[in-house]
């Protein structure tokens, strides 16, 4: 199974250094040692959520672009997750730049002055950033647009009436969550309780199981918030789907063009 996934890209493997910090082997390629796997098991992408009975009340253009929420009008009624990467990312789309540049000064037209510059502007106009509370505010009518991760943003946005969610159409981020197997803990000290500890032996049958195809009912069922990695490479599982009730007139706009973190 995990074969058959690594050729698809569904199976992502870390290698970590004994004194260094998790990180992707150099060419996505299985560390020979082995010791540490990373599954996905749902992803995402970063996007905007706006209130149309808002914006058709003051008469305002709906939103298609991160450009967008640096619009005069819509200083102060915006919240947003308190990320840095997702907050510069929106800075460099905004720019015609790519979430991953290496080198602003080379890369950003304006370079590092001119960033910094369209994130001070960002800040005046983002009324919060808080990635736990960004929400709250766009449910009670203090912020017009809200900006965050799909997984938290569209469940938020059915539950509630006259709402619009956007991908923005020059591109955004895609995340994902991953189960991982990090190497065995050490623990070197003369203290009563001093071992060493390592995975559960059941983990990899826990891995077999996300991997399912049945896995991705859940999703598609809106049970679990997010999207499978499996229906990126697999048919829709058949089963009970519910029907979808209650969603306000939520609007799904744009798509993905490519970008990725």
């Amino acid at each position: 199974m995990y074969s058959k996934y690594r050729r698809t890209g569904l199976v992502y493997v870390f290698r970590q250094q004994m004194e260094g910090p998790l990180e992707q082997e150099h060419e996505g390629e299985l560390d020979p040692s082995g010791n540490i796997w990373g599954v996905p098991y749902r992803w995402g992408t970063m996007v905007i959520a706006y209130k149309k009975c808002k914006f058709n009340k003051h008469n305002l253009a709906p939103i298609k672009d991160w450009d967008d929420l640096w619009r005069p009008e819509l200083t102060g009624k915006i919240s947003m997750i308190d990320s840095p990467r997702e907050v510069l990312g929106a800075v460099l789309k905004r720019m015609g730049a790519s979430y991953n540049t290496k080198d602003i000064d080379l890369q950003v037209t304006g370079g590092r002055k001119s960033v910094l510059d369209n994130l001070k502007s960002l800040q005046r106009q983002v009324r919060l950033f808080d990635s736990m509370h960004y929400l709250k505010s766009f449910g009670a009518g203090d912020v017009w647009v809200a900006v965050g991760w799909s997984s938290d943003v569209i469940p938020q946005a059915k539950r509630m009436s006259n709402v619009a969610v956007v991908v923005p159409k020059s591109g955004t981020s895609i995340w994902s969550d991953l189960w991982t197997i990090p190497a065995a803990t050490k623990f070197n000290n003369d203290r009563i309780g001093g071992r060493i500890r390592g995975p559960s032996p059941l983990v990899h049958q826990w891995m077999e199981f996300c991997l399912q195809s049945s896995r991705a009912l859940p999703f598609q069922q809106e049970v679990i918030p997010g999207a499978s990695p499996l229906s990126l490479h697999q048919n829709p599982v058949e089963g009970p789907l519910r029907h979808a009730q209650g969603h306000g007139g939520l609007q799904m706009a744009h798509i993905i063009h490519g970008e990725t973190s």
